[in-house]
């Protein structure tokens, strides 16, 4: 039943490559007080912030 309401409800708006249904009571939330924690960057792993990123030059390959 869960799964029948999800598509009538989720595939009007496109074409979703799937549908996951899970218990509520499985569904794992964090708290405001682990937001920091929980989703900052690791400070030891430059590359996912942008200001480490590389210039691309205007033809859209790396400057050597």
């Amino acid at each position: 039943m869960a799964l029948s309401h999800a598509r009538d409800l989720y595939t009007r708006r496109g074409e979703p490559l799937s549908l996951w249904v899970v218990r509520s009571d499985t569904v794992y939330a964090a708290s405001p007080g682990e937001r920091d924690p929980f989703f900052s960057n690791a400070p030891h792993k430059p590359y996912r912030y942008p200001e480490e990123f590389v210039p691309l030059s205007e033809g859209g390959e790396v400057d050597d």
